[in-house]
């Protein structure tokens, strides 16, 4: 292979990875008591998917923000901000 067909196939690769990437399977949500919108929601279920809470999930608010727990011994609580829509300021998980 020359440089240029190498170089096309890494761009090639590079340009079709967000989309494959785009494409992810939708996350399974018990119960969402939380009152923030659908799609913050999801983030957050997202990054308690990644600290180890299994689904399906379950998000309720709490004094600091948020709890999500889900059918694994993981629970994360999930600070977030008084910003309209808020924001996450931390997660802790145990």
């Amino acid at each position: 292979m020359n440089k240029t067909t190498v170089i096309l196939l890494t761009l090639a690769s590079l340009v079709a990875s967000p989309v494959a990437m785009s494409k992810e399977k939708s996350i399974q949500i018990k119960e969402d008591s939380s009152g923030l919108a659908a799609e913050q929601s999801e983030n957050i279920a997202r990054t308690a998917l990644a600290m180890g809470v299994k689904e399906p999930i379950t998000i309720r608010k709490n004094s600091q923000g948020v709890a999500v727990s889900g059918s694994s011994a993981t629970a994360c609580n999930v600070k977030l901000s008084a910003d309209h829509p808020p924001k996450i300021q931390g997660v802790s998980c145990k």
